[in-house]
């Protein structure tokens, strides 16, 4: 028996046929096919074989913030993470679905249900690289129609490393108090950070000069001096991305 297609291929084109007088082979197509048999001088009528539609998935990638897509997103200076927004798209010609499951390739995943409204947007924040290169995560969707069939779609997200922030400026300014009998003098100090550090500064260490040191989480102190004479105070400030910088004030104490 010879088969006939006009569409795809055969694994073979002619067979023979069994006891119970059956001939058989395998279609491989993409399309409506219309295939016939011919048996000697007898050909079969036509048969239409049409192709069931399988799952079909989408998925894009962009940064939660901004615009672009997800090949270069840079890591937030404050916590060192990136946030991107996924659409998944069931498109028209996708069979119905079972089931749909975003796993973001970093050891977590959501379910993204049948996907029978069309489309679901996912946010997911990535934890950044711990060093100089950049971490890249694989994203992909696995989906699974109502006949047992599965089709899957990955996409890259790169977290590009934390942006090199200019050196760190501090002043330091003292405002020399009025001298309490029995006391001493107090002293304000005020430390101001440059504008790129005001807003991330974790610590401020005071030495006054006078052997006495105190660390505080504000920008000013106040120390009381016991003795006349210059002194020099210093502050160093360190912000959270790890940069230090030292500002010195000079005054004088008198009328202790």
């Amino acid at each position: 028996m010879t088969f006939n297609v006009d569409q795809g291929s055969l694994s073979a084109t002619t067979a023979t046929t069994n006891a119970s007088g059956e001939a058989r082979t395998t279609l491989t197509a993409g399309q409506q096919v219309v295939a016939s048999a011919t048996a000697g001088a007898t050909t079969s009528s036509t048969v239409t074989i049409t192709i069931r539609s399988g799952p079909i998935v989408m998925i894009m990638c962009a940064p939660a913030s901004g615009t672009g897509n997800c090949a270069a997103v840079q890591a937030s200076t404050s916590n060192n993470t990136a946030t991107v927004l996924f659409t998944i798209t069931k498109p028209t010609g996708s069979s119905s679905l079972r089931t749909a499951t975003l796993d973001f390739g970093d050891s977590t995943s959501q379910s993204l249900g049948n996907l029978a409204g069309g489309s679901a947007t996912v946010t997911h924040t990535y934890g950044g690289p711990s060093g100089s290169t950049a971490q890249p995560y694989t994203a992909t969707v696995q989906a699974t129609d109502i006949n047992g069939e599965s089709a899957s779609i990955s996409t890259t997200v790169i977290v590009t490393p934390l942006a090199a922030r200019p050196q760190l400026i501090v002043t330091l300014s003292a405002t020399v108090g009025t001298v309490v009998t029995n006391v001493g003098q107090p002293v304000t100090l005020t430390a101001t950070p440059a504008t790129d550090g005001a807003n991330v500064a974790s610590k401020y260490e005071w030495r006054f000069g006078d052997d006495a040191t105190a660390d505080t989480n504000g920008t000013s102190t106040t120390h009381v001096y016991t003795t006349n004479g210059a002194r020099t105070a210093t502050v160093t400030v360190t912000t959270t991305d790890g940069r230090t910088a030292t500002a010195r004030a000079e005054f004088i104490i008198s009328g202790v």
